[in-house]
């Protein structure tokens, strides 16, 4: 799991019942076996896949926005403008850190 991505389901749980008709079910054909293995083995994998979260995504883009409001209200203010570099440098860590955190996981999860 991940920070812009949750967590699928348990293979155990999805696994483990077809596991089970797997061993009580009488032998069957070699292509029946294949195709029936294969139809399995897709549903679960669309049953562990992670899922993009909007909220998640969302907020972060939200913080980023608020930091972004901060620093432009710090530059144009003159008690705060000694406090805007910081915000800006800030603001720019954020939002690389944000980009390549939702590209690294994107990778990663396909």
């Amino acid at each position: 799991m991940g920070l812009f991505y949750t967590a699928g389901g348990n293979i155990a749980a999805l696994a483990r019942p077809r596991l089970i008709q797997a061993y009580r079910a009488p032998p069957q054909d070699e292509p029946a076996a294949t195709a029936t293995a294969d139809a399995d083995v897709a549903e679960i994998e669309q049953g562990v896949r992670p899922t993009f979260s909007v909220p998640r995504a969302l907020s972060a883009l939200a913080f980023v926005i608020v930091l972004f409001a901060l620093y432009a209200w710090s530059a144009h203010d003159e008690k705060m403008a000694d406090h805007a570099d910081a915000l800006f440098s800030l603001f720019e860590i954020m939002t690389t850190g944000l980009t390549g955190l939702l590209v690294g996981e994107t990778a990663a999860n396909g």
